[in-house]
């Protein structure tokens, strides 16, 4: 009887008529009779927001304002819903079910675009990628100078020379990344994110596509891109920025393709300005969509045509170092990169395997476009990532992207005194193909050691005086200047080390293999100022690249060597 009932009960809710619900964009002229002033930016943008700018020189303006409220109180007054905005492109999203008052819309004096979006629809997310179980692994790596032992992502760290920065100290501690993605299921509960929890390095989550969501139940994507970063399970994965703390935002609605995500993606862009973010990291590109009217085409890859090419252009040029997927598209129909990867003051990221070969997937650049794109490339083949209490083997732009935005926040850990536009200078020059870049690779595989002595020579790095942290860490080329310098480089079996300046302490001298294990240890109790110290390397390692460490008691110096 109850079954019966039940049944009859769906029936009847079966029959009732839903209305369709529509998204549209409005775009508006002006921000006239605004409340606000530039004089007192504090009331509309936050201290962190105003600091990242003071700190890069960026002025505040008119496109920090918010939107004219009354210009969106005039579109609900007419049965539209407020649904999000964007005041750097001057525009808001509005569900509409009659479609009939978009002509009043229309002609609201203030209004110069009435764009569809999309129809709502209720369609379950699909899981992104099928999760294949790995066993944990149980690494012999050892670390330098860290407690890091990379595990499953010693090859993608290594391939970047990001590892050499940890050696160094630098790891993202007090960066904030924000990611763009279309969910981040379990990433409460990942075990390689226990650190970042109890750390309180989880600095906060937000849905753009629907704000009511249950935020951890959504899609693995977002939970894989975090673990290229963030993790910190040592002997199993360890990310490119394992100390640096993230705002977690959903931009991306898997369910569909449409342009409502581009309004969702600078929405979230805004809120990652507004908390303060310097980097903002997003695996998410736009071509083609649910609606064929909305495609893009080739000549649209110009930085200035697509809505969400524009926000990520002025995120950037908000001192938020932006750094976006080329997307997976070389190998398909569309083949190049896709949008916002073609906005150009964005580091937009292409995907090698672990050998360095461009993958197939990866998308192209536009060869005649005034600049280039990719910028760089980093490993996207066969990356192993968390998902909830496995790890799993993944390809796309959409991890080789952020594995080079945590480097970036390393990197930018060194040089905070840097602005946006110069970290990401230094990323392409360090780059493997900066001599000959290409459509392809870009600058090629940055080297984050090369970048960081690009970025010394210009700012001569002093470490920070009032930190807890007593050691001194000497930068490379200052250490040559006042500690010592090592040839030759390459070495055959034999170098040495001329110290420039005397030592009372006891002076450690070590050399680690690319696996991170210490092959050489000597110890002198004390050097002289012009003391030379020849190092015979006895062990019976291959030839490659090696590691000196030397230190005392208040110094540490840091260099690659190469063994032929």
């Amino acid at each position: 009887m109850n079954k019966i009932f039940v049944f009859l009960l769906l029936l009847s809710v079966s029959t009732v008529s839903v209305a369709q619900t529509y998204q549209y964009r409005v775009g508006f002229t002006d921000k006239n009779n605004t409340i606000y002033s530039l004089d007192n930016p504090e009331v509309f943008l936050s201290q962190a927001s105003i600091d990242r700018r003071l700190n890069q020189h960026i002025a505040v303006d008119s496109l920090d304002f918010p939107v004219n409220r009354n210009y969106i109180d005039s579109v609900c007054v007419r049965g539209a819903v407020f649904f999000t905005s964007s005041k750097w492109l001057n525009s808001a999203v509005f569900r509409i079910t009659d479609t009939s008052i978009l002509s009043s819309v229309r002609n609201l004096p203030f209004v110069n675009q009435v764009v569809f979006l999309k129809k709502e629809n209720s369609e379950i997310p699909p899981v992104y990628f099928p999760i294949r179980k790995l066993k944990p692994l149980k690494s012999k790596i050892k670390s330098v100078s860290t407690d890091y032992d990379y595990g499953y992502s010693l090859s993608r760290n290594q391939l970047i020379n990001i590892d050499s920065l940890h050696m160094l100290g630098f790891d993202g501690k007090g960066m904030k990344i924000t990611i763009l993605d279309g969910g981040f299921y379990r990433a409460d509960s990942t075990i390689s994110f226990d650190s970042l929890w109890q750390t309180g390095r989880i600095l906060g989550y937000k849905d753009f596509v629907n704000p009511e969501s249950d935020f951890f139940t959504q899609n693995y994507h977002g939970t894989a891109v975090l673990s290229t970063m963030g993790s910190y399970q040592n002997g199993s994965l360890v990310g490119s920025s394992p100390q640096a703390s993230f705002w977690l935002l959903r931009s991306e609605d898997v369910s569909s393709e449409t342009w409502a995500e581009q309004d969702y993606w600078v929405a979230a862009a805004e809120y990652a300005d507004s908390v303060g973010t310097w980097l903002l990291t997003s695996s998410l590109g736009y071509s083609r969509f649910d609606y064929p009217e909305q495609n893009y085409t080739w000549n649209d890859l110009n930085g200035t045509t697509a809505y969400v090419s524009k926000g990520a252009s002025i995120a950037a040029q908000k001192g938020i170092l932006v750094v976006n997927s080329v997307g997976n598209e070389g190998n398909k129909a569309w083949h190049y990169l896709c949008f916002p990867g073609d906005a150009q003051d964005a580091l937009s990221v292409a995907s090698v395997n672990s050998s360095g070969n461009a993958s197939a997937f990866s998308g192209y650049g536009r060869p005649d476009s005034e600049y280039l794109k990719p910028d760089v490339t980093a490993q996207g083949e066969y990356v192993t990532v968390a998902v909830y209490t496995s790890y799993t083997s993944v390809n796309g732009t959409s991890f080789s992207t952020p594995t080079v935005c945590g480097a970036a926040a390393c990197l930018w850990q060194a040089f905070p005194q840097a602005d946006s536009r110069q970290i990401i200078n230094a990323i392409k020059a360090s780059g493997n193909r900066a001599s000959h870049p290409d459509t392809i690779y870009g600058y090629g595989i940055p080297d984050f050691m090369k970048a960081y002595r690009i970025l010394d020579s210009t700012f001569n790095y002093k470490p920070d005086t009032n930190s807890h942290d007593t050691t001194t860490y000497i930068s490379v080329v200052d250490m040559e200047k006042e500690f010592c310098k090592v040839y030759p480089n390459p070495y055959t079996g034999i170098f040495t080390i001329v110290f420039s300046s005397s030592s009372s302490s006891p002076v450690v001298i070590e050399l680690y293999n690319s696996a991170g294990n210490r092959v050489l240890k000597q110890r002198e109790k004390s050097v002289l100022q012009g003391q030379q110290i020849t190092i015979q390397d006895t062990s019976s390692q291959s030839k490659g690249v090696y590691i000196l460490q030397i230190k005392n008691d208040k110094q540490k110096y840091v260099q690659k060597l190469i063994k032929d």
